[in-house]
């Protein structure tokens, strides 16, 4: 005789493993948002602070000082989007094992109302065999629950793993190099006596040229630059799209982007406005391959990509996703690298 105790026991063993979903810990979402709040205002702070700098003071020690409040709040920007990333981590496990948690108990009230007919069951070798047969599907389906939360749980460890990897808060310029800076700095002018890599009465171009700027975490963990602030935030939107479906037309955030449509979006968000045909959005400076950083547009006769760092750029495909960066697109013609200006 078939013991029908045995038969629901695996089931109930898998949803006593995952646990009730419910953690008796606090919640550290609230914390982890005002902290990034915080950050995001000291980067905001810190950006106009250097801006103002910027359209004030000029020349090679005034660019050094530019460069480093520049990193300076895109560092703490960074920091704030990590701490947002951390609260949407553990946001996202604890979803993933209430779902679980009820998709088991789902389970196992069905099997429970099999096992009501039970007597009736076992009084009949047909029966015997059915009755194996709804354990073993219930079984089935338990465990392919508890092996996909495993994997999203797995995800979000590895998410927060990479978290704060690669991010250094840059190190404060010391004084005696800002005061070697100044020395070099004609009262009369107030530019460098001796023009060097920083000389240039742009200072996007000054960054852009010493290789530097505005730091840019990738989905990676690692760290590349953009020229601007703008730039870098239209990076940090088109990231924020991934997954994103692929809509002929499409301009709308978490529905659905064209090519064009993603790249206008993001820099628009960033406060630069760009046009809305991908072979039109050719605008701005353009830029070798060899010189291209965060937030450079990668244009095509009909088709737009933007340029991440590390060889990467974020393209709307199907859906939106990273990419290597290219020049080819199905035999379109390609126009060039390109460099928004504000």
């Amino acid at each position: 005789m078939i013991d029908v105790a045995l038969l629901k026991r695996p089931i109930d063993e898998l949803a006593a493993a995952l646990g009730t979903g419910h953690n008796p810990a606090a919640n550290p979402l609230p914390e982890l948002t005002a902290a990034a709040t915080t950050l995001s205002e000291v980067s905001a702070a810190g950006t106009a602070a250097t801006n103002q700098l910027a359209s004030t003071w000029h020349g090679e020690a005034a660019t050094a000082a530019l460069l480093k409040g520049r990193e300076f709040a895109g560092a703490a920007d960074q920091y704030g989007l990590q701490g947002q990333q951390m609260g949407l981590s553990w946001l996202a496990a604890a979803e993933s094992v209430l779902r679980g948690v009820g998709e088991l108990a789902t389970i196992g009230a069905s099997f429970l109302r099999i096992l009501q007919h039970a007597e009736t069951l076992l009084a009949h070798p047909l029966g015997q065999l059915t009755l194996l047969k709804e354990a073993l599907d219930h079984l089935s389906r338990a465990l392919g629950v508890v092996i996909r939360i495993s994997g999203e749980l797995s995800a979000n460890a590895q998410s927060l793993d990479g978290i704060g990897r690669g991010l250094t808060l840059p190190e404060a310029p010391g004084v005696a190099g800002l005061a070697a800076g100044a020395a070099s700095i004609s009262p009369a002018t107030n530019t460098p006596a001796d023009v060097g890599a920083f000389g240039s009465s742009d200072p996007g171009s000054s960054l852009a040229a010493a290789g530097t700027g505005v730091a840019v975490q990738l989905p990676d963990g690692s760290i590349t630059h953009a020229p601007t602030p703008q730039a870098a935030d239209a990076v940090r939107n088109a990231l924020s799209q991934r997954g994103v479906p692929y809509v002929w037309g499409g301009t709308t955030p978490g529905a659905g982007f064209d090519c064009s449509g993603l790249t206008q979006w993001s820099y628009s968000q960033a406060g630069v406005e760009i046009p809305r045909l991908a072979q039109e959005q050719n605008v701005g400076t353009p830029v070798s391959r060899d010189n291209v950083m965060a937030g450079d547009l990668v244009v095509w006769d009909g088709h737009v990509a933007m340029v991440i760092g590390n060889g990467q750029m974020v393209e709307a495909g199907n859906p939106v996703s990273v990419t290597p960066i290219r020049t080819d697109n199905m035999g379109q013609a390609f126009y060039g690298f390109y460099r928004p200006t504000t």
